[in-house]
């Protein structure tokens, strides 16, 4: 693992193909000034960590779905964060959402 998230991500993503899997949104402002992007990256570690750690807990487990991460980019104050939310309820696969980097985005996104 080289440190950059959205490469794991894609690493384990890449490996589920098209098996039945959960999925989940990670909703960030990856666009932002470097103090945001950088607390955006921290918290895509996390994410793609755990990821990483339960597809390979459950590798050899036929019964246990692997686990598919979507990468949203979310501007920050932007009229986007209603049409994303809305469009991620809409998606019945999408177990749930992390984020956004602010309370504000949240709010709008509930």
């Amino acid at each position: 693992y080289c440190g950059d998230p959205e490469i794991l991500i894609g690493k384990n993503n890449d490996e589920i193909k098209n098996k039945e899997s959960y999925a989940i949104a990670v909703v960030l402002p990856l666009d932002s000034d470097y103090e945001k992007k950088e607390a955006a990256k921290e918290v895509m570690r996390g994410v793609a960590q755990a990821q990483n750690d339960y597809n390979e807990q459950i590798k050899n487990n036929t019964q246990k779905k692997p686990l598919k991460v979507f990468i949203v980019n979310e501007k920050e104050n932007d009229s986007s964060t209603k049409s994303i939310a809305r469009a991620l309820a809409e998606k019945q696969e999408f177990l749930g959402v992390i984020g956004h980097y602010t309370s504000d985005a949240t709010e709008l996104a509930i």
